[in-house]
């Protein structure tokens, strides 16, 4: 997968129209689950925030009257409560 997984992680990575996180999350929730825990390393942060509120995301979308983007975006951190845990590195 290289060398588009050298800036984006794996699991953000498109499948058709969502991230593939996404779609194990959602499979969670369906599920029942209520705590999503994610756990992460070094270079990972855009997994948290694409699971975070992002007002000015929505902000902008709005003003271009993307309202149906602006609902699936709003819709990612309800989805469940989400816990980042960063694991250590196993050389420390």
């Amino acid at each position: 997968m290289l060398p588009i997984t050298k800036s984006v992680a794996k699991e953000i990575l498109p499948l058709v129209d969502k991230p593939i996180i996404q779609y194990a999350v959602e499979e969670a929730v369906a599920c029942g689950i209520e705590l999503v825990i994610i756990v992460t390393t070094q270079g990972k942060t855009a997994i948290e925030d694409y699971f975070d509120k992002n007002i000015g995301l929505e902000h902008v979308l709005q003003q271009r009257g993307k309202i149906d983007l602006v609902e699936k975006i709003r819709h990612l951190p309800d989805m469940a409560d989400f816990c980042f845990v960063r694991q250590k590195n196993r050389w420390d």
